[in-house]
């Protein structure tokens, strides 16, 4: 619950901030926006390092940073490009409205599984 509520609190500030223009709205929301995304960050963290065996922790969060700090340098080329061709408003709701789509599917998906291991354990 964490996971996905910390990303979707993530998405929803980044929503409103392109949305709205107001300097103190816009402080309150990146507040917020922050804060979700420390919390998305340390969860994620944690489920990585709890889910690894022992022997292989150490690969794994290598993969796991090269995967969640490399791949920042390619969304700033496209961000960069939409906020240019749109401006930046416009590309900061997009890439909030992919990122809130990713992570309902990522939510229903995590949903259907427990149920039907629900389902598994009790027949």
């Amino acid at each position: 619950m964490l996971l996905i509520g910390g990303a979707a609190c993530l998405c929803l500030a980044e929503l409103a901030l392109a949305l709205f223009q107001s300097y103190y709205l816009a402080m309150v929301l990146l507040a917020a926006a922050g804060w979700s995304m420390i919390i998305f960050a340390a969860t994620v963290n944690s489920m990585m390092q709890l889910a690894a065996e022992d022997r292989f922790r150490g690969r794994v969060m290598s993969v796991f940073t090269l995967v969640f700090m490399g791949m920042v340098p390619i969304g700033n080329l496209i961000s960069g490009s939409l906020a240019h061709l749109w401006g930046a408003p416009a590309a900061f709701g997009a890439g909030a409205t992919v990122a809130l789509l990713f992570t309902c599917g990522l939510a229903f998906r995590w949903r259907v599984r427990e149920k039907a291991q629900a389902r598994a354990v009790g027949a």
